[in-house]
């Protein structure tokens, strides 16, 4: 799966708490919950604060959205659709391939004969350099059963 980034042209804080709605060039919107990046990031700490997380604003050219206040408080575009990418189903979170994994003791070589993809492809996914897609979240969930027998 090729990743592609769109420009942002809209962003505002969406209803539920440390969500954004995010427009993009190609006039799609889309809603990520940003939640567990604060939560796991000490540098977003300050976003927990309501009243400075509904300042959200478009960065600099559509690449990133910004909070005012300090220039370590952006979130990239391509970062953005990953979020948005799993939180729909539509990819699989690198963290969730990792345990998938583990929780079958398989080598990067032995998934990727698995999965039918190559083992550098294989590390790209577990290592987030590249977005899993959905085929392959579907591909583990059916290597399940071979992999129990």
């Amino acid at each position: 799966m090729k990743d592609t980034i769109k420009r942002i042209v809209a962003v505002q804080a969406a209803e539920a708490p440390h969500s954004v709605a995010v427009t993009w060039e190609d006039a799609q919107s889309v809603h990520v919950d940003l939640g567990a990046l604060l939560d796991r990031t000490p540098i977003f700490a300050p976003l927990r604060d309501a009243s400075l997380f509904r300042q959200v604003q478009v960065g600099e050219d559509g690449w990133e959205i910004v909070w005012p206040g300090s220039e370590d408080l952006a979130v990239d575009a391509h970062h953005l659709a990953r979020l948005a990418m799993e939180q729909s189903g539509e990819a699989m979170p690198p963290e969730t391939f990792r345990a998938w994994r583990a929780a079958h003791g398989l080598s990067l070589t032995r998934a990727a004969q698995v999965l039918g993809l190559s083992r550098r492809t294989v590390a790209y996914y577990e290592s987030g350099e590249r977005i899993i897609p959905k085929v392959v979240r579907l591909a583990c969930k059916g290597a399940e059963t071979e992999l129990r027998a």
